[in-house]
């Protein structure tokens, strides 16, 4: 246990979700000693340190101006007023701290109330008070649990709590402190343009020392700051190419990796508490998967398998398609290479070992598609899932005709990586093995005209051989993911996630990793009101906060 202190607080309930920690033997030995297990803190006969006045059928005490009418007992503790008739207040007697041994930026909070009532608490950060989390339970009850989330690593904190039936109120505090964080972690600067606002508060990335030997893999998310807020070891060893996205309700998807084990990698949903609430099982799930995984609108998940094909009699290592029902935990569709191959559609050579690199569902204005990407082919391909043909590509030689807005011919990618997809327009990481910059573009696709038009392209002239992502983000911005990989990249470098407003090609919010080794393939972006319970990223917990001021005496 560490130390606390206690004074006395209120509230109904708020889903807090937040910062879990699992870095195994690492981080629990970093955790040793800086943080204890619990923190118990005894209200006792807590009194007021202003002056009161309760009225009402029973006995008031405090420390100032007492006065009661009728008869019976009861006992009135606190600062402040509190008036009415049969009402009492209600005193907090513990708060117990309790630590997770592994997840570093968790705290949970044991109340013990003298007669039951719903709570609220709120944890502010000493160093900086703009930063509180809001924690509420409904439950009318002398004992809750309360879990706060997203903590930054090294900090102190002041939680206040109180009983929200009590008049008056009688708020208590406790201190938190939070453990360092482990050095599998990377560190990295965070910058947003003046007078920007990101179209998100956090952000999620996949991270490896892939280059310095390692295969382990970490989540990680940090706010606008760059502070880490979250992180999860993955229980499994590979390449961190792959799929990680925060798809709502406290789940985070994460699947796809490349070079694990069979069935190690499918996708998998994970809470924010690290407990694995979905993992493909269904017996097609029994492949290596690579590259991504992926949330579509409908709720199925899609996702890249290896296959023995075939070109001729020489063999080689191809991928297919999955398309997931992770409720009824079913194939819901599948592809191969092989198809393409045997029908003459596609050209064994542009596949190498792997091939592809991204797929997902679109609708290209004529019929629904599923497009994927193919690295060392230089296309994107789109395929009829109703006939498994190819029906239309971007680069190759039955290629839509590329061109600029202006109608001249427009440069080709070479080499994709991670897409996204909004109505017919296809947004690319293209890696641009044969020069002119690492860029992300943006496609606008028009199979009946046979057209596919370059609408925008971004590019600061670095080149990065392999990894990399590309997202559509709220309004006019986009999420490129630099991955760098030290070995493997043309120059020096460092791996980033820039958000840039297309309308501007500013850079709104750019985070780098310090150290070059660091590498990371995908990223995903999430509001503030959708994950945690921070009033510094949420509006509506932030006016909640105003609301509980006089109960909880905590402003920001």
């Amino acid at each position: 246990m560490g130390t606390g202190r206690l004074t006395t607080a209120s509230a109904w309930l708020v889903l807090c979700l937040g910062a879990c920690s699992d870095e195994g033997s690492k981080a629990k030995d970093t955790a040793a000693g800086s943080v204890d297990t619990d923190t118990t803190v005894d209200a006792g006969t807590a009194t007021g340190a202003g002056t009161g006045t309760a009225t009402g059928t029973g006995t008031a005490t405090g420390t100032g101006t007492a006065t009661g009418t009728g008869t019976g007992t009861g006992t009135a503790t606190g600062t402040g007023t509190g008036t009415g008739s049969g009402t009492s207040p209600i005193e907090v007697l513990s708060i117990t701290v309790v630590d997770h041994p592994t997840m570093l930026l968790q705290k949970t909070l044991e109340v013990s109330l003298d007669a039951p009532s719903a709570v609220a608490a709120a944890c502010q950060a000493d160093a900086r008070p703009e930063e509180v989390h809001l924690l509420e339970s409904a439950e009318v009850s002398d004992a809750h649990v309360l879990t706060v989330q997203g903590l930054a690593a090294a900090e102190a904190y002041t939680c206040t709590v109180a009983a929200l039936a009590s008049e008056p109120a009688l708020p208590a505090t406790v201190d938190l402190l939070t453990a360092p964080l482990p050095g599998l972690l990377p560190s990295g600067v965070a910058n947003t343009r003046p007078g920007s606002t990101p179209a998100g508060d956090y952000t999620l990335y996949n991270h490896q020392r892939l280059c310095a030997g390692e295969d382990t893999i970490q989540l990680v998310m940090v706010d606008n700051d760059g502070r880490v807020r979250w992180f999860y070891q993955l229980p499994i060893r590979g390449s961190v190419d792959m799929g990680t996205e925060y798809v709502g309700d406290g789940l985070i998807l994460w699947g796809g990796v490349s070079l694990s084990g069979v069935n190690e990698g499918a996708p998998t949903y994970l809470s924010l508490d690290h407990e694995v609430v979905y993992h493909s099982s269904f017996p097609e799930a029994a492949e290596r998967y690579h590259h991504i995984a992926e949330q579509a609108d409908d709720g199925s998940i899609w996702t890249l398998i290896d296959i023995d094909a075939y070109d001729g009699a020489r063999p080689f290592t191809g991928f297919g398609i999955h398309q997931i029902d992770p409720d009824a935990d079913a194939l819901m569709w599948e592809w191969s290479v092989q198809t393409a191959i045997d029908r003459g559609q596609l050209d064994a050579d542009g596949v190498v070992d792997w091939g592809g690199n991204w797929a997902g569902p679109m609708n290209d204005g004529v019929r629904d598609t599923v497009v994927f990407s193919l690295c060392e082919g230089y296309q994107i391909m789109a395929i009829d899932p109703a006939s498994d043909d190819i029906v239309w590509s971007i680069g190759g030689p039955d290629s839509l005709r590329l061109v600029d807005a202006a109608g001249d011919a427009a440069r080709p990618p070479a080499c994709q990586h991670g897409l996204d997809v909004d109505g017919q327009r296809l947004l690319v990481y293209d890696n641009a093995h044969f020069g002119g910059g690492t860029r992300m573009v943006e496609y606008t696709v028009d199979p009946e005209a046979g057209v596919a038009t370059e609408e925008w392209s971004w590019t600061e002239g670095w080149t990065e051989f392999i990894w990399g992502d590309a997202d559509y983000l709220d309004g006019t911005h986009v999420l490129m993911t630099r991955g760098h990989a030290s070995c493997f990249s043309f120059g020096g470098g460092r791996s980033e996630i820039i958000e840039i407003d297309k309308t501007t090609d500013e850079v709104v919010w750019r985070f780098t990793l310090d150290d070059a080794v660091d590498g990371l393939y995908g990223s995903d972006r999430i509001d503030g009101c959708d994950i945690f319970a921070s009033a510094g990223t949420c509006p509506a917990i932030d006016a909640r906060l105003v609301e509980l001021e006089p109960i909880l005496g905590v402003t920001r």
